[in-house]
């Protein structure tokens, strides 16, 4: 029997946004990291890196025992996302848990969909929210 490594997934280029350096060390090197593997045609190390930045911020902003949907819900009432940007949220939480129990990764368009989804979250949580000067 011969092993015959699969094709890798095709690459996906990652432009960094331009605030990118306004996010806090841990949460900028995670995203480097995940654009990293992005670039390299992607894993389900991917999405549940993008899991782990969606729980990052929802505990930084609403600490306690409650769950990543009250986690997010809380978000929205406080302004900070919109219903739609939530609901797209617990998608990429829940392929999150799909990579990391599951194996599956998640390619192509619907992977920048979810990365976009995310990069938004940062930015509205750690750039715009920041006092505008007067």
């Amino acid at each position: 029997m011969t092993f015959t490594p699969s094709k890798p997934p095709p690459s996906l280029q990652c432009p960094r946004p331009s605030w990118l350096h306004r996010l806090p060390r841990p949460i900028f090197d995670l995203l480097e990291g995940i654009y990293a593997v992005v670039e390299r045609g992607g894993s389900s190390l991917t999405v549940a890196g993008l899991r782990m930045l969606v729980e990052a911020v929802a505990k930084d902003g609403v600490p306690g025992k409650i769950t990543m949907r009250e986690r997010l819900e809380v978000l929205y009432r406080q302004g900070i996302i919109s219903s739609g940007h939530c609901e797209r949220l617990l998608r990429v939480v829940e392929h999150g848990n799909k990579a990391v129990h599951e194996n599956v990764a998640v390619q192509g368009e619907d992977l920048s969909h979810l990365l976009l989804c995310v990069e938004h979250l940062l930015q509205e949580f750690y750039v715009l929210r920041c006092p505008l000067p007067s």
